[in-house]
């Protein structure tokens, strides 16, 4: 199917005015092979034979003489991205590096990237890591520190970005920024602050706001890896956040764990209230990167010897450990590591991992649909990678599946031992940006003594940094947007785009703007008549209305109009939909009985099904007796707690685990996908079914299907449904199979010309 590039839904309005520059030709290529590499010997005297892990054999007799090891000599940029591998189809481009114009000193330690709604590139410099002590005046974390906040920019369309201002300079080590309505935010371990828009210049910080602190250590001496981190937007008008292992956190009486991931609202940057929240009770405790889906799921990365790809869910549960091979695949032995196993295989680490950092999906429609949302990001800037993850849904969490190496597994690597990439993000042009830290020194302690210290190390330069963009090998990108002076129409428009970036922009100044009859109609007409479901199971447009809805309080204020309506989308087709209206509800009898009304905890998804009982826990009704007996809601994030709420996969069919039939239909076409078994096929999914939520409707196949049979049968053998193809008329005999209230079903299809299908049919699971 053709990939549209931008994929509005006009509203009766003109976009013009709203693109930016296109960027068009990139700064820098690659030009031929990676050249050979020279080596020398530290300059700082550390002693590097003293690492617990070390490279292959053959790297340490190759390069080291007796306890010490030579070191890679560094490549100028125009040579360091020949060492770069992408997946077939795909390219890297370097857009930025050291040698961006701008005030002095020069780029250097980029650690994180966001994005305004002009497209430009803000960036968190902590060009003080990793130690407290090399502040002149390290007890003052806001002026005190060597820190900038940048903002990068393409100001002649070609493609670079090609200069950079100081929007502020003089935090102890930003670790993360976001931008947001008058501002930005940043992560300051033991703050997050607030650096608000100056009124003279918006390009330049007005005085710092503290707006809490408490998170983490304040010691100078501590372990500084180990704070608060990965700031990141949440498409629920909630800001997220990662705390390591660094000194706990309490922050306004609430206590959130180290490896949770912790969230709030603030009125200071436009949010509703002052809430502060523990997300998830834990986690990896050494935690570096919050992702974020399409559909607002929040998960997290762990850094050393832990599960890179971890799912957190609401309700004060613990993150969810979802990854099922951790192996890394690097394509260079010049990298130090200070967990692991010294086993290699194919020339890759089979156990633990050192410096797993900045998880995040592909939410843009640039890159081919494989890499959609479903495919999460996690650095290994030791190993000089960014891994590849499928992600599956498996009951009401997922799985991860590791892509197999050592070609596939990664969607950045690079044989020179100087990249260090340490984030992921989904651009504004629809590529996939990557921060490169560009160290060779990217562990933190050394291995002796072994101390909590930070490593204050002569490698650890910091005079170097790298921004690529991964994109199609024909070097196309989507256009980027300028919404800074969009009217409230043209915005509504936006929330249709197909970049999750730009809906995310939309969403986020609409609620700036604040609501009026014009907005709320233009809503309303999203939420009643838009009913499409994407390739990922989302309709985006309807899921940001929600939001923006919800950010402006609209659903509290105004509850008798928006009440039915959020009622009624609880049978929306796509499951992303459903899922985040029980996520926005108030937490009222009213929206109780909608949940009951629409079966909404009997859904066919499992991630439906687990919103609907948090929403029921949390509403005034829970406490009755029919609502409880009926959705067994539960608290308590565990195997056992999912298996007595009915929220986790389903293998086999009981009295408790099936749905009554007199609730509402939902209805959603998709295709069937096949088990193993398949012969003399060349087709993917040749069937599609038209699920509801008690059965399923027969249509036509996709591409051609030879004569045969269907059966579809229980887990007893019993066939509940059967019908025979005509490849002549494109017709089945019977079509239509209601009454299904089993969880599991099996299909057998048998060809004429020897065409086999198999598989399971989990009516109560994904559509």
């Amino acid at each position: 199917m053709p990939r549209n590039y931008h994929m509005f839904k006009v509203l009766s309005l003109s976009l013009v005015g709203l693109f930016g520059a296109v960027m068009a030709t990139p700064p820098v290529l690659k030009t031929g092979a990676c050249p050979t590499f020279t080596r020398s010997a530290p300059a700082s005297g550390d002693n590097w034979g003293q690492f617990p892990i070390k490279p292959t054999t053959a790297f340490v007799t190759a390069n080291c003489s007796g306890a010490a090891c030579t070191q890679q000599d560094p490549l100028p940029t125009n040579q360091s991205i020949n060492c770069i591998q992408v997946p077939s189809g795909l390219r890297a481009e370097l857009v930025a590096s050291e040698l961006t114009p701008g005030p002095a000193p020069s780029l250097g330690y980029l650690m994180y990237i966001s994005f305004d709604e002009r497209g430009r590139v803000w960036a968190a410099e902590p060009r003080d890591y990793p130690a407290i002590a090399n502040d002149p005046n390290p007890t003052n974390r806001i002026t005190g520190g060597k820190g900038r906040i940048l903002i990068l920019e393409d100001t002649d369309g070609d493609g670079s970005l090609d200069n950079y201002k100081v929007f502020y300079d003089g935090l102890v080590m930003p670790t993360s920024l976001e931008v947001v309505n008058g501002g930005v935010i940043a992560t300051v371990e033991p703050l997050v602050v607030f650096l608000p828009k100056s009124t003279t210049n918006p390009d330049t910080a007005g005085a710092p706001i503290t707006l809490f602190s408490g998170m983490g250590s304040t010691g100078n001496t501590w372990d500084t890896h180990g704070g608060t981190n990965s700031i990141t937007s949440g498409l629920d008008n909630w800001y997220y956040g990662h705390l390591g292992y660094n000194g706990g956190c309490s922050v306004n009486g609430v206590t959130c764990a180290t490896g949770g991931v912790w969230r709030f609202r603030h009125t200071a940057i436009g949010s509703l209230t002052t809430t502060f929240q523990a997300f998830s009770t834990s986690g990896p405790a050494n935690a570096h990167g919050v992702g974020q889906m399409e559909d607002g799921q929040i998960f997290q990365s762990g850094a050393t010897g832990t599960p890179h790809n971890n799912h957190a869910i609401r309700r004060g549960v613990a993150a969810v450990n979802i990854q099922v091979n951790g192996t890394y695949y690097p394509i260079t032995g010049d990298r130090y590591l200070w967990e692991g196993s010294t086993g290699m295989t194919n020339g890759q680490f089979t156990s633990n991992t050192t410096a797993s950092s900045g998880h995040d999906f592909y939410t843009a429609r640039l890159l081919p649909q494989k890499y959609w949302n479903t495919r999460s990001f996690v650095c290994e800037g030791a190993s000089k990678l960014c891994n590849q993850d499928s992600m599956v849904i498996n009951g009401s969490t997922w799985t991860a599946a590791r892509m197999p190496g050592p070609v596939t597994s990664n969607i950045f690597a690079s044989s020179d031992a100087w990249v260090a990439p340490i984030k992921v993000r989904t651009g504004p042009d629809g590529g996939l940006w990557v921060v490169d830290w560009h160290n060779y020194l990217f562990l933190h302690n050394p291995a002796t003594p072994a101390t909590n210290a930070a490593w204050n190390n002569a490698l650890r330069t910091k005079t170097r940094t790298r921004l690529y963009r991964i994109v199609p090998d024909d070097g196309h990108t989507d256009p980027v947007l300028n919404l800074s002076n969009a009217t409230t129409a043209q915005l509504v428009a936006t929330l249709y785009h197909s970049n999750f970036v730009w809906r995310m922009q939309a969403q986020r100044l609409l609620i700036g703007k604040g609501y009026t009859a014009e907005l709320g109609d233009s809503l309303q007409s999203i939420l009643t008549n838009h009913k499409t479901v994407d390739a990922v199971g989302i309709d985006g447009a309807v899921i940001h209305a929600i939001w923006t809805l919800e950010g402006l309080n609209r659903f509290v204020v105004d509850s008798t109009r928006w009440a039915p309506i959020l009622k009624s989308l609880l049978l929306h087709p796509a499951w992303g939909v459903r899922e985040n209206v029980l996520k926005a509800m108030p937490r009222t009898a009213t929206s109780a009985q909608a949940i009951s009304d629409q079966c909404a905890a009997d859904d066919p998804h499992a991630h439906v099904r687990l919103q609907a009982y948090v929403a029921l826990a949390e509403s005034p009704a829970a406490t009755s007796g029919a609502v409880q007996g009926h959705y067994r809601a539960t608290d308590t994030y565990s195997s056992s707690a999912f298996d007595a709420a009915g929220a986790s996969k389903l293998a086999a069919a009981t009295p408790a685990n099936t749905r009554p039939t007199s609730c509402p239909d939902i209805q959603s076409t998709v295709a069937l996908s096949h088990g193993s078994d398949l012969k003399n096929t060349q087709m993917a999914n040749p069937m599609r079914f038209t699920m509801t939520r008690n059965g399923f409707e027969l249509d036509h196949p996709y591409g051609k299907l030879s004569s045969g049979d269907l059966v579809v049968y229980d887990i007893t053998g019993k066939a509940a449904f059967r019908s025979s193809y005509n490849s002549a008329t494109e017709a089945w005999s019977t079509t239509t199979a209601k009454g299904l209230n089993m969880s599991v079903y099996f299909y057998s299809f048998h060809g004429t010309n020897g065409d086999k299908f198999e598989g399971r049919l989990l009516t109560n699971q994904e559509f």
